[in-house]
């Protein structure tokens, strides 16, 4: 199975919607992982309703901490408005994000509330001994997501390979757009999942594992687009940049529409490189009208696409 690790900003959201009524057809094989970083439920809410309507599950954070959700005053709206989805199995996978702050008590109490529920733990910090989360865990339908600060190596010995997925960092992230060129792969970690005696594999698909939700103004406009490399079956990732990369020089549009340019006329060369995805044909009926992508639409049709072609190799 595949656990694309996402922080359900709106381009996630949307992303997770579009693919919704499939999320690997009939025995679902994607379960999307969502650490909420956005204070407004609504994305969220509307992403939740798409994936029950569809009969979907994801692993849900119940305790989200970027930016101001962990005030009280931010998360108790908040929470009203996703308690509901919570409550349906269904739907939900209860996840209990592991952090400096946390303590073996919490993750009982965790336990406890949720109990007779497949959960999962998002362990982020190995403050707590693993032999004691695995005791603790022991019993109940848990899966850990193991995040690199937090020895994954360790906590899978503890736990066992076979409840535990780590979470990798597999996108490279440059400084600016204008850096990233031609194509490089991306992860082989869905050849071996299985051999290791794991449920799955998980990334941040093409987002950078460490948060952040800085922007600033457009140099360059690139497109990500996720390949199977065909000798090899390993991901791989392309990278489809503007002629123009300078910040200041050039219109948004007219960057992003040149990038779009260099995506079409590699697919019209390699028509079976890329999958067809929801993602990817967004891009070329946009390309047709001439109508240039926005930089939310873009991360939304990047992810859509990633997480629809690693759904193809799991």
């Amino acid at each position: 199975m595949y656990f694309p690790y996402l922080y359900a900003r709106q381009g996630e959201c949307r992303a997770i919607e579009d693919l919704a009524p499939g999320l690997g057809a009939s025995a679902q094989k994607v379960f999307p992982v969502l650490e909420p970083a956005a204070t407004n439920s609504r994305d969220l809410v509307r992403t939740l309703k798409a994936l029950a309507q569809h009969d979907r599950a994801c692993y849900l954070i119940i305790n989200p901490s970027k930016k101001s959700l962990n005030q009280s005053s931010v998360f108790g709206p908040w929470m009203a408005e996703v308690s509901p989805f919570l409550s349906d199995p269904q739907i939900t996978r209860p996840t209990l994000e592991v952090r400096a702050s946390t303590s073996l008590a919490d993750i009982s109490s965790f336990l406890t509330t949720y109990s007779g529920r497949s959960l999962g733990l998002s362990i982020r910090s190995s403050h707590i001994p693993a032999v004691d989360v695995a005791a603790a865990t022991s019993g109940h339908d848990v899966l850990h997501f193991l995040h690199s600060s937090a020895d994954p190596v360790g906590y899978s010995a503890a736990v066992g390979a076979n409840r535990s997925v780590e979470v990798r960092d597999s996108f490279r992230t440059e400084s600016r757009n204008a850096d990233y060129v031609g194509a490089e792969q991306f992860t082989a970690s869905h050849l071996y999942f299985a051999g290791e005696g794991r449920p799955g594999f998980s990334d941040y698909t093409l987002l950078p594992g460490k948060f952040s939700d800085s922007g600033g103004p457009l140099g360059a406009a690139v497109i990500h687009l996720s390949f199977v490399e065909s000798s090899s079956r390993s991901l791989w990732v392309e990278h489809f940049v503007s002629i123009e990369t300078r910040q200041h020089e050039g219109s948004q549009p007219s960057k992003l529409m040149e990038a779009m340019t260099k995506l079409d006329a590699a697919v019209r060369a390699n028509p079976s490189k890329f999958v067809s995805t929801p993602g990817l044909s967004s891009y070329q009926a946009q390309f047709a009208s001439r109508t240039p992508t926005s930089p939310t639409y873009n991360k939304r049709q990047q992810i859509s696409h990633h997480i629809a072609t690693a759904a193809t190799v799991v």
